[in-house]
């Protein structure tokens, strides 16, 4: 699919043809509702928000969307453009967005090992990354954002371990040290390959 490591060979595999998202009942596995058919290439992460908005990736497009009954509604990366600056995306594997909606997060993972952050118009926040003393995210594959602790969570897929960061309040200047830092790393010998977390606040 990558015959390069990073570009999709979209001329080889083709857009999907079929419908990728489907909405499922889950006590009788009736089929609800799909849609998605010749729109993505290579979907990966899906998250649906507080308002219903469903949001994806697409790692071989190097994009993320949201939509809302089938609509697009925001798009960020560029279209098959692979980067690592603050408008491009390498292969992102996960979204997310706080729960009022105001911002969004991505696990851009496969190439580049960060978790990007953006304001809920798609301007670009902060990024998160290992400081260099520190052993680098190796595919950041999941995300959670625990919103009580400012804390955002990812499953650090090949390193086998969860690592959190502080979120902080990106207004408060008098938190700007903190803002970003690691505030905990979950490493554990039965922890081997990371592929997915998830925070209860109930328990």
């Amino acid at each position: 699919s990558f015959p390069d490591g990073v570009n999709f060979d979209k001329n080889k595999f083709g857009v999907i043809p079929e419908n990728t998202i489907l909405t499922v009942n889950t006590r009788t596995g009736q089929i609800i509702d799909q849609w998605g058919n010749n729109t993505f290439y290579m979907p990966h992460g899906l998250y649906v928000d507080a308002e219903e908005n469903i949001w994806l990736t697409d790692v071989g497009m190097h994009q993320v969307f949201k939509y809302s009954k089938g609509e697009r509604l925001l798009t960020l990366g560029e279209s098959f453009v692979a980067g690592d600056d603050s408008s491009h995306f390498c292969k992102p594997t996960d979204v997310v967005t706080s729960n009022d909606g105001s911002h969004i997060y991505v696990a851009d993972g496969y190439c580049n090992d960060r978790i990007v952050k953006f304001d809920s118009k798609g301007n670009f926040v902060k990024e998160y990354s290992m400081p260099e003393r520190e052993k680098s995210l190796n595919i950041p594959h999941s995300i959670v954002i625990i919103e009580t602790l400012d804390l955002i969570c990812v499953a650090d897929r090949e390193n086998g371990r969860i690592v959190c960061f502080d979120d902080g309040n990106d207004d408060d200047e008098t938190n700007e040290y903190d803002q970003g830092q690691v505030k905990a790393i979950i490493d554990h010998p039965l922890m081997r390959t990371v592929y997915a977390i998830h925070y209860d606040s109930n328990k």
